[in-house]
This record gives C-alpha cells, structure tokens and sequence, in this order.
C-alpha cells in the first residue's frame, strides 16, 4: 500500500486518491467475492501466571499486609468469534439524536464458557430505538453510542448500584457538572440528566464511572463504553477508503480482568494497580476475526485498570506494518507507518491494516510485547 504523506482531515479523498489507494484497493475488492479465511486475533498476548498475585495495603500503612491469590478458569486461544458492536445485547450500537435513558446496575452476562459472570453496567430501556431507528426487544448494555458533532447529548442516569456512580464523558470538553466527576455523584435511586453539545472534533471518545475511590472498582466490575463523534470528514474517509462500519472498520475495547474459577469478575479495592490474569476483546475472551484480503480499519481503546500495552501485528515471524491515522483527538493530520504502538489505560488509536497480500488460511496475531 502505497504511503500515505500529508494526510489532510479535510482533503482526505484528493489527497488519498493522489497517491492510488483508492485504485488499488477497488481492485482488491473486486478481486473478492467472498471473505478469506485470514484470521487476525485480536487478543494481545501478555497474560502472566495462573495464579496472578496483588498487594494490598492497610489505609495510612505503607506496609504490606497481605497477598490476593487469583487462579482463573482454563481457556483455549482464538476459538471465540471476536464480539462485534450490532443492535442490542452487550455494546450495542445506538445513535443518540434523541434523549436518551440509562440504568446503572448488576446483572449478569456469559462472558466465559460456564457459570454467568457478575456484571456491572449502564442499560439502556428497551423501548428506545437503536442504530437501525426501529424499536429494539432486547436489553443494550454498555451501548456504542453514536453522535454527531455540535449534537446536544441528553442521558438521564439512573442508579441501582447500591453505591455512588457517575457517568464520565473521556475526552469531551465540558463543563464540571456534566463532566462526571466525581464531584457530583448520582446516588443509589436517585437520577441525574447529562445535557450538554458536542463540541468536539469528531474521533473515538468513550464513557465510564469517575465516583470517588471507586472507579477503578466500577469499570473493572464492567461499566463503560465506546461514544464515536462522527463528522463529513468521517463519511467521506470511509467513502474514500471504502470502510464499512463493523465489516472492515471495527471497534476494539482491549481489558485485562481478574476471572476467578467460578468466572467472576475480581476487585481487591485499595491495590496500587490491578493488573488482570484473562485478557478480553470487546468483551470476547480468546477471539478470533475472519478478514478477506483487503483493508481494516481498526479502533482501538485501551478499557484496562493498569496495564499499558505495546501492539504488534505478527504473522509467523513476520511483523506487519499498519498505518496511524487517528489518535485521542481524532484523526491526524498524515499517517504514520509503525510497526507498534504504546496504548496506556483509556488511550484510543485508530490504524489501518492490510491484509491484501495474505491468502486463504493465513494468520496474524495481534500481540503485546
């Protein structure tokens, strides 16, 4: 794929057709009626021992006292179809041109082969309309929620978690009291309305819990989700490129979590970190992704407590080399050709792979070094 210089937000189809990849990638397209079997797995590969220790600390004390022992449940790599944003169920996509109403409360949800995991999460009511604006039967949790910039954003939050929760917007710029902070907690039963416009530029943002001393609780628990800010720069780069959203542009929430044997989620509250033992992909825990021979738009969120991870596409022994083309404030102004990337807790990036030169039965791996 030929290299992509000056990269220009608001002249992406010149500047990229200057440099024919919009023919050669129609040609690609041509040239595949049907998806190849390559599969990229979308799993970094940095879980550390069975039985993954923690310190934790008396309050006041900087001593150590004690050691949390987590053994997680066995698992096979890559035999679970990566989870992958659609109209209801866990992060389903949801345009929110209208008001919208969300709950904050425990559930439970199948996230491993077995018992039902303990889940903490915001829900959406049923009776409201997702992506394809018809009325959607079945629970939404942790929406992908969907918004235009200068679209003013009205989300009642209810909570029935028992303790204090918010609703942060990641990334947004906004004022104190509709930022989420911890500094305005919504309490148990009570309500509270975010109201506010988008004025940011359009990129992968996302939303999370920021109550005091229980963040970290809440979002390793399960709370949180993805808010894409969408703009005609946007439309007009998937045009370009030819991008699909969910086909070959996807969204990825990469966590580490403490699983116990009995598939429940873990949270040992004042670890100076929390680092997992099971590592998930949009909630898939080993996932796989069947690609055809052609170009992937990635969007990539780091949703972990503590650990900072360094991406690698591998094939064999081969590293593949992607395009960085967006980053927290959404897209460049040119790509940048890397063959890894550093991603710490709540860093977004968005990079393009391709797969045009991989045949039937390939694999790459994504990996963290």
């Amino acid at each position: 794929m030929n290299d992509l210089k000056n990269y220009a937000r608001r002249a992406l189809l010149a500047k990229l057709s200057a440099y024919g990849l919009g023919a050669a990638l129609t040609r690609t397209w041509a040239n595949t009626a049907k998806p190849v079997s390559i599969t990229p797995v979308i799993l970094p590969t940095t879980a550390p021992a069975p039985a993954h220790a923690h310190v934790t600390r008396i309050e006041n004390s900087p001593r150590i006292v004690r050691r949390v022992e987590i053994t997680p449940p066995q698992s096979r790599p890559f035999v679970n179809p990566l989870r992958i944003p659609s109209a209801n169920g866990l992060m389903a996509l949801l345009r929110v041109d209208n008001p919208i109403s969300m709950k904050a409360e425990i559930g439970r949800q199948d996230l491993f082969k077995g018992t039902l995991s303990e889940f903490w999460s915001y829900t959406i009511q049923s009776t409201q309309t997702t992506q394809t604006t018809q009325l959607n039967p079945k629970p939404v949790i942790n929406p992908t929620l969907i918004a235009e910039v200068g679209t003013e954003l009205s989300v009642d939050l209810t909570n029935f978690l028992g303790e204090d929760t918010t609703i942060h917007w990641h990334g947004l710029k906004l004022d104190e009291i509709n930022d989420g902070g911890g500094m305005y907690p919504v309490t148990h039963a009570k309500q509270f309305r975010y109201r506010f416009k988008i004025n940011n530029r359009a990129g992968l943002y996302w939303y999370h819990p920021h109550p005091h001393d229980r963040t970290g609780a809440q979002i390793h628990k399960g709370m949180g989700g993805l808010l894409l800010v969408e703009d005609d720069a946007e439309r007009q780069l998937r045009k370009t490129l030819g991008l699909t959203f969910g086909e070959t542009e996807i969204p990825l929430i990469i966590h580490d979590k403490q699983v116990d044997a009995r598939n429940q989620l873990k949270y040992s509250q004042g670890e100076d970190d929390w680092i997992g033992n099971r590592i998930l992909v949009n909630w898939t825990p080993e996932p796989f992704l069947n690609v055809g021979t052609m170009l992937y738009r990635f969007r990539v969120l780091n949703g972990s407590n503590a650990r900072v991870y360094r991406l690698m596409f591998k094939a064999a022994e081969k590293v593949l080399k992607f395009k960085l083309i967006g980053t927290d404030g959404g897209l460049l102004a040119k790509a940048y050709t890397l063959t890894e990337m550093f991603l710490a807790p709540a860093q977004r990036i968005d990079i393009l792979v391709d797969f045009e030169n991989f045949q039937m039965g390939d694999t790459v791996h994504l990996v963290s070094l």
